[in-house]
């Protein structure tokens, strides 16, 4: 199972008050954190980069904000395992169901509130551990299987 001291977060916000709170808060986590102002120079990171686990990003942001990112992300085909988290301080129900449509696992609010980011992105680090192990599970299971299906076709030909 991959470990939690292993997590990469990318967090993408164009505040850097931000990021240094994020980084005093998941020190704790032992997680490696990258951070960007724009989410233009996080996707080419992002795309260069297949071990992304966990992407954060703001929703309102100048050039690219974070919705348009995500929709980037979500279309990189070595992203599949990211799981992504909006830091926003929209609260109404149409911003919600927009932000899970576009592809967001889940929401961080501001101001920003230790307990609950450390709780939130703690839960995203399991999810994702979930994700690997399940990963491996089935590779495991694909292995044995063509073992087995190679076993038997060496019998049928006898």
């Amino acid at each position: 199972m991959r470990h939690i001291s292993r997590t990469k977060i990318v967090i993408v916000d164009d505040e850097p008050i931000i990021h240094q709170q994020l980084k005093i808060i998941l020190k704790s986590l032992d997680a490696e954190l990258i951070c960007f102002s724009d989410g233009a120079a996080a996707l080419t990171y992002i795309s260069e980069h297949s071990d992304i686990d966990m992407l954060i990003t703001d929703w309102l942001m100048p050039t690219m904000d974070g919705l348009e990112l995500i929709s980037k992300v979500k279309a990189i085909g070595n992203q599949k395992f990211t799981y992504i988290m909006l830091l926003t301080s929209l609260r109404d129900k149409e911003s919600l169901v927009t932000g899970i449509n576009v592809g967001a696992d889940d929401f961080l609010y501001k101001p920003i509130i230790k307990e609950e980011i450390v709780a939130k992105i703690s839960a995203g680090m399991r999810v994702q551990s979930l994700k690997y192990e399940l990963k491996e599970k089935n590779e495991e299971l694909t292995t044995a299987l063509k073992l087995a299906l190679g076993f038997l076709g060496a019998l049928s030909v006898k």
